[in-house]
């Protein structure tokens, strides 16, 4: 389906709705927000360790939970001292939503489960079973989707590989169990799972995505790092980040492109694959930099395929974008070429670079 699949994590609605008053209207009217512009498909994650609904096979956040009782309370011991304070905002609210009754998971077109036990054990295979089937009987989704990356481990050191004929028959047992669901409910469910952006990696954290989409266990794949940042950017076509990886199978070379930290007069190179070439426009190289000194053509020498850009100075970017100041540089829309553009930084004095974009507007 053409648009936004958006992944809502199991603590982000509650976190950010956290001291209002949440009734079921509200919630709906939260899902019609997403609705009303490019998102096509709103995917809610309900767990991680726990669940972030009233479960009756697995235990939910909010267990052992006192709404009166300290930020210090057992049940935030061990993130330390101080450290209930903000993870208690979210699962009162969650705890709260229970009590009145109201499950927003069921406003929810996709349904998104994450885990990272070792599945070479079946006692770990078989909790995780209960909790898909409950979610099949309880929810009436458009699809379930295993996230599969966090956190991406799920065998013992050494055994990745081995484990991979396991992964594939739970995909298998998933996969009949919502063949069986759709015919109860009447429509189409959907399988996907969430896998590395490389084959090689996903292969060597026993996860044989190539395999699932052969056998047709999977309707949808997406290739993705755990965390910090995308590797494949699909939307605004006009808008090239250099991106990079954040999960590695045990013994891959690791090829961190960002933060970069640059010396007084090394040259730092990336290169940005643009796609075609554009014809009219403006064209802009923006990083995020964290740097003592100003930003001038003297202060930074920066090219792209050689050709010097003028600095436009600090420019504010839309979100998601980098923590730090981000500067512009003029690039002259002639030296702009299809596919990969090579950006060539000198700075005179050490830097941090830790976001690099081309804009293309018109």
């Amino acid at each position: 389906m053409p648009g936004i699949a958006l992944n809502e994590d199991d603590g982000h609605f509650f976190g950010t709705h956290a001291g209002q008053t949440l009734d079921a209207a509200k919630v709906t009217s939260w899902v019609d927000g997403y609705a009303q512009g490019q998102v096509k498909e709103l995917m809610f994650c309900p767990n991680a360790m726990r669940t972030a609904y009233a479960s009756k096979v697995w235990d939910p956040t909010w267990l052992n939970y006192d709404p009166d009782g300290p930020d210090d309370q057992p049940l935030f011991k061990s993130l330390g001292p101080g450290g209930g304070k903000g993870p208690r905002r979210w699962i009162h609210t969650a705890w709260q939503l229970a009590q009145d009754g109201i499950d927003p998971y069921r406003r929810a077109d996709v349904v998104v489960t994450d885990w990272s036990l070792d599945y070479g054990h079946k006692e770990v295979r078989d909790h995780h079973m209960k909790l898909v089937r409950e979610l099949i009987e309880r929810y009436d989704f458009d699809g379930l989707e295993l996230d599969w990356m966090r956190f991406g481990y799920h065998f013992r050191p050494g055994f990745e590989r081995e484990g991979a004929p396991i992964l594939t028959d739970f995909m298998v047992k998933v996969r009949r169990l919502l063949d069986k669901a759709q015919q109860k409910r009447g429509h189409k469910i959907k399988l996907g799972a969430r896998v590395p952006s490389r084959p090689q990696t996903a292969a060597g954290l026993g996860m044989d995505a190539v395999t699932w989409a052969r056998k047709g266990l999977v309707d949808m794949l997406v290739p993705t790092p755990f965390w910090a940042t995308i590797e494949a950017m699909i939307g605004k076509p006009r808008h090239h980040v250099i991106t990079y990886s954040d999960v590695w199978a045990p013994g891959e070379p690791r090829a961190i492109a960002l933060p970069a930290t640059v010396g007084k007069n090394e040259l730092k190179e990336f290169r940005i694959h643009i796609g075609p070439k554009p014809k009219s426009g403006k064209v802009m190289l923006a990083l995020g930099l964290k740097t003592d000194s100003r930003v001038t053509k003297k202060t930074q020498e920066v090219r792209v395929n050689g050709d010097i850009c003028k600095p436009i100075g600090p420019v504010k970017l839309p979100a998601p974008g980098p923590q730090v100041p981000a500067y512009g540089f003029e690039v002259p829309l002639a030296t702009v070429k299809r596919g990969n553009n090579l950006i060539e930084i000198v700075p005179q004095s050490k830097i941090t670079i830790s976001w690099v974009k081309i804009k293309i507007s018109s």
